[in-house]
């Protein structure tokens, strides 16, 4: 009877994708957007170990992991930015926008 007219929102989430691990047990790091139940997996271009990771998740990071860390949030600020911006989100746009 009642029509739901909230606005659908897409979620992030930084992820470290072990399906397919590289060389010395490295894993691609990937922003995971979910929208409508729906989830789509964007490369950040960084490979790092699952206790790099670890620590790129904390607020005092390595010298050597700075610039990793650095990298992956101005990703992040993007993608959220693209998300915000676009009124009627969709994958498609977002593909588009990246």
């Amino acid at each position: 009877m009642y029509a739901n007219f909230t606005k659908m929102y897409a979620h992030q989430k930084l992820i470290l994708d072990k399906r397919r691990p590289k060389k010395e047990k490295l894993y691609p790091v990937k922003i995971r957007i979910t929208h409508q139940r729906i989830q789509k997996y964007y490369a950040i271009g960084i490979d790092l170990s699952e206790i790099d990771f670890d620590r790129i998740n904390k607020n005092s990071v390595r010298k050597e992991l700075r610039s990793a860390k650095k990298k992956i949030l101005l990703f992040q600020s993007r993608v959220q930015n693209l998300i915000d911006s676009i009124e009627d989100f969709s994958f498609w746009n977002l593909k588009i926008n990246l």
